[in-house]
């Protein structure tokens, strides 16, 4: 192979290089920015659903309450639902902060507590819900992103075509260990293969926005008025200070 033979072959191997790394830093950056908003929708799903439930929870007081509760809303299962809820008087104080119980009776207090939070529940629910699609969305761009970076860029072929490019000509040499730089250059291709992003099922919930509240507003009321009852009438105006 001559000089400039050589300086063309390194240029075209540069050329081939940047553009295959190129492509896929873009892939690796959308899968970093897919990851972030991962998190960030698990941490704001757990600030705002997590602990309206929480609430809602803590105000039913019995998990035979908490389970007619999710059927009666639509509710898949009692997420985030943890027995020692109901006994923590810390847990109870630091999630009713900033509420106010109003109205004229206890009764009528308790109701409008829960329904505030469940109106609350509801709209984060939706969002919830808008955002969940969202990634879907985006984890499916990903994926087809992938499958056409390596339908446009064998790894395992292009380091092939760099090494026939460092030869003059065929050898019998090259022959024998031909088989062998092919299982190297796949292995090589396979360690350095870029990962699928993890699923949305795998990290968020699916969670659907509540039934609407005029198709349960009677049965719910009456749910509210038991658990009010079964603990003895508490004051909210007690919980919430």
């Amino acid at each position: 192979m001559t000089e400039l033979d050589q300086i063309l072959s390194l240029e075209f191997k540069k050329e081939v290089a940047d553009r295959y790394f190129g492509f896929r830093k873009l892939i690796e950056d959308d899968i970093k920015a897919y990851n972030e908003q991962l998190l960030v929708s698990f941490r704001h799903l757990e600030q705002t659903i997590g602990l309206d439930l929480i609430r809602l929870y803590i105000l039913l007081n019995q998990p035979k309450l908490v389970e007619k509760f999710s059927k009666l809303t639509g509710l898949d299962d009692n997420i985030f639902f943890d027995p020692y809820l109901l006994e923590s008087p810390t847990i109870r104080k630091r999630v009713f902060s900033g509420y106010h119980g109003k109205g004229l009776t206890k009764r009528r207090r308790f109701t409008r507590l829960f329904l505030e939070i469940y109106k609350e529940l509801d709209q984060y629910l939706e969002s919830y819900d808008f955002t969940l699609q969202k990634l879907i969305s985006e984890q499916d761009t990903i994926t087809e992103e992938i499958k056409l970076f390596y339908r446009n860029n064998d790894l395992s072929s292009i380091l092939g075509f760099f090494r026939n490019l460092e030869t003059d000509s065929f050898a019998p040499s090259l022959a024998a260990t031909g088989g062998i730089q092919a299982e190297g250059n796949a292995r090589l291709a396979n360690k350095m293969r870029v990962q699928q992003p993890q699923t949305v099922d795998k990290i968020l919930p699916v969670m659907k926005p509540l039934k609407s509240f005029k198709s349960i507003k009677s049965p719910l009321t009456q749910l509210i008025h038991q658990a009010f009852d079964q603990q003895g009438r508490p004051d909210t105006q007690l919980i919430c200070n």
